[in-house]
């Protein structure tokens, strides 16, 4: 055999196969990189868990098409490493052959893949066996790589067109017009799904988590915020999102003042509005029911006072005086706040009072101003069958019955005074924009980690928005795609070898008398049947500076 140049060296190699391994390597290699130098800034997006990457290029590409190009990667080193096993099994089988030993052809003709044998054993058991393992890591990570390409969860920093978060005035009815309960009906203190108000609760005993809740309740509201009622459009979220959704808007606030003195009811007392109640929840020691009675002082201000229930509540007649248990006086204002509203769910709209979240709304300033009224004397005759039936209820206490007051007064006067104030304060402002003076912007979630960005912006995890793979998945990758060039480079150094499976290049060894046959090859005629270990022998001879070529000996010749 004549020496080799490097061009005809590569093609014996197999150029296909030398390509496939390298540029399969190549992009399993750039695909892992990719993905382990995931950003990691606050603002980047970055991977929520540590088990998954986000691609740094690319990762607002479909899934498919990640899927399509890690696919071509595994069809090339599929093909690549099998025929790389082919080179080794044939660079093993020509050292064989020129060792005085020399190949046992039986032992050959039982190792090739078309070989009529069970698994191998009556050939090269360790190449057989490695030929397998590579057919099934082929086909393992065929399926395999599916699952290491994802949609990444990640955090998110993301600037939100105002348009796409509507605030509604929460109606003064009880329901709305599609029937939907309306929030100063349906929110309440310690909800975890409230949706415009948030309650300032008194917690008395912070040492006993078990308990607190019950105290809690048995306390007015220190304040009550309203917000406007959001409803977010679909393309923001997906179902799996979730965070919060920061905004600066108008707001109205409601703040407790607990009036001293003695006071007492009787009755007839003009006007006060009046309902007992059917728990016996109002009082530190719970034996009697109570009447409360609520008003409107003027725009700006509301009074509710309660008392034990006595036979003059149903009697015209009566001038018994009860005392009052308690007179509550909130003093209620527009202000400017930023409010943190939850993103669940694909909805926008809920706010909590758990303890974990009293700080959703953060205020930065005030309207020295009362809010204007329809009627000069604030009065709202709409809502009162609601509130009485909120307070006459069983679960009523403290804090619902005094909420629910203060709720619809304050869902009333925001919608019943547009006609006055000529268009609704509750809306979103503009970052330049400061209604009620200068803010103190500085208690805002935004100036601590977004202060660059406009209100409103979504601060969460996002999923299904960005691509990426998992970590393990990524250090396979970059596994394999090294060893792929590795031995890309690896059969390239060795080159060709002397003994091919290529059938014609035995047809020649035989003639020559390379082949030295022991036993009868009669029962290869079917092709249906394994050589015989002792078939025989092949020997190659090297000469100095050349490659190996065919031993023409005295071995007998075989006709065909």
């Amino acid at each position: 055999m004549e020496k080799t140049g490097i061009i005809t060296r590569l093609r014996r190699l197999g150029i296909s196969s030398l390509l496939a391994l390298v540029s399969g390597g190549a992009i399993l290699t750039l695909v892992a990189v990719n993905g382990l130098v995931s950003p990691d800034g606050a603002f980047d997006n970055p991977a929520k868990n540590e088990q998954e990457s986000r691609f740094y290029f690319g990762a607002n590409y479909h899934l498919q098409v990640w899927l399509a190009i890690v696919g071509v990667a595994f069809g090339l080193l599929s093909y690549g490493f099998g025929e790389a096993y082919v080179h080794l099994f044939d660079w093993w089988c020509s050292r064989q052959a020129m060792k005085d030993a020399g190949l046992d052809y039986g032992r050959y003709l039982n190792s090739q893949p078309r070989a009529p044998v069970l698994y191998g054993l009556r050939g090269f058991p360790a190449f057989t066996t490695l030929r397998y393992f590579i057919l099934l890591v082929s086909v393992a990570a065929s399926i395999g790589y599916k699952f290491g390409i994802i949609n990444v969860t990640t955090f998110a920093y993301d600037q939100v067109e105002p348009r796409l978060v509507e605030l509604q005035l929460p109606p003064i009815k009880g329901l709305g017009a599609d029937g939907t309960p309306s929030p100063w009906f349906s929110d309440a203190p310690l909800g975890s799904n409230n949706q415009a108000f948030q309650h300032e609760i008194v917690y008395s005993n912070r040492s006993a988590p078990s308990s607190y809740t019950e105290a809690a309740r048995m306390e007015p509201p220190l304040s009550i915020v309203m917000t406007g009622w959001a409803s977010c459009y679909s393309i923001l979220f997906n179902r799996v999102d979730s965070g919060y959704i920061y905004s600066r808007e108008v707001v109205m606030v409601a703040n407790l003042t607990e009036e001293e003195g003695e006071f007492s009811m009787g009755a007839n007392d003009k006007g006060w509005m009046r309902q007992r109640t059917s728990s016996w929840r109002w009082f530190s020691d719970p034996s009697w029911p109570a009447v409360v009675e609520y008003r409107i002082v003027k725009p700006g201000q509301i009074q509710i006072q309660w008392a034990r229930l006595g036979p003059w509540y149903s009697d015209p007649t009566s001038t018994v005086r009860a005392k009052v248990q308690r007179r509550l006086t909130y003093n209620i204002r527009y202000a400017v706040a930023e409010v943190s509203r939850i993103v669940s769910g694909s909805s926008c709209s809920r706010l909590s009072d758990s303890r974990g979240e009293i700080d959703l709304v953060r205020i930065f300033s005030v309207d020295s101003e009362v809010p204007q009224t329809e009627h000069s004397d604030g009065s709202l005759p709409l809502f009162r069958n609601w509130v009485d039936a909120i307070v006459y209820s069983e679960e009523a206490t403290i804090c619902e019955g005094v909420g629910a007051f203060v709720r619809a007064v304050m869902a009333g006067w925001a919608s019943e005074g547009l006609d006055v104030i000529g268009g609704r304060k509750i809306r979103h402002l503009r970052n330049d924009e400061e209604p009620f003076g200068t803010e103190d912007r500085a208690v805002g979630w935004r100036s601590r980690f977004a202060n660059f960005m406009d209100y409103p912006f979504y601060a969460g995890t996002r999923t299904g928005e960005y691509r990426g793979c998992r970590t393990d998945a990524a250090i396979i990758f970059l596994i394999l795609g090294v060893l792929a060039m590795a031995v890309a480079a690896t059969r390239a150094f060795v080159g060709p070898p002397v003994l091919t499976s290529w059938t014609a290049q035995h047809v020649y060894l035989v003639r020559a008398g390379a082949l030295s046959l022991e036993e009868k090859i009669e029962e290869l005629e079917t092709g249906y049947k394994a050589a015989n270990v002792r078939l025989g022998r092949l020997r190659l001879e090297t000469e100095t500076n050349e490659d190996a070529k065919p031993l023409t000996s005295e071995y007998r010749k075989v006709d065909f």
